[in-house]
C-alpha cells in the first residue's frame, strides 16, 4: 500500500484577503516577500499547499507581517490549519 502523502494547508491567502480589505487595497506577494525577506517561491507553495514540512520560522516571519499591519493578531500556530494527523508534532507542538 502506498505512504498517504500529508497535505499541508496555510491561511496565507485568506489572510492576504482579510488584509487587503482592512487595508481598503490590494496587499500583493511581492510586498509580503520583500518585507519578510522571504522568496516570492516560498510564498507560492504556502498560498498553493506545495510544500513538504511546515516551518515555524517561515509562519513567525509571515505572522509578524501581518500583526505589524493590522488590528487582528496572528500566531504561528493559527498560520497552518490541521488536515491530517499529526500536522501539529511537524511544527513542534506536543
Amino acid at each position: 500500500m502506498p505512504k498517504k502523502t500529508r497535505r499541508y494547508v496555510t491561511k496565507l491567502e485568506q489572510w492576504k484577503r482579510e488584509l487587503s480589505a482592512e487595508l481598503g487595497r490590494d496587499v500583493t506577494y511581492e510586498e509580503i516577500a520583500a518585507e519578510t525577506v522571504l522568496s516570492y517561491s516560498t510564498l507560492m507553495k504556502h498560498t498553493n499547499h506545495k510544500f513538504t514540512r511546515p516551518d515555524y520560522g517561515t509562519a513567525a516571519k509571515i505572522c509578524e507581517f501581518f500583526n505589524e499591519r493590522s488590528a487582528k493578531m496572528r500566531t504561528p500556530l493559527e498560520y497552518f490549519q490541521v488536515d491530517d494527523e499529526g500536522q501539529l508534532d511537524a511544527v513542534g507542538v506536543r
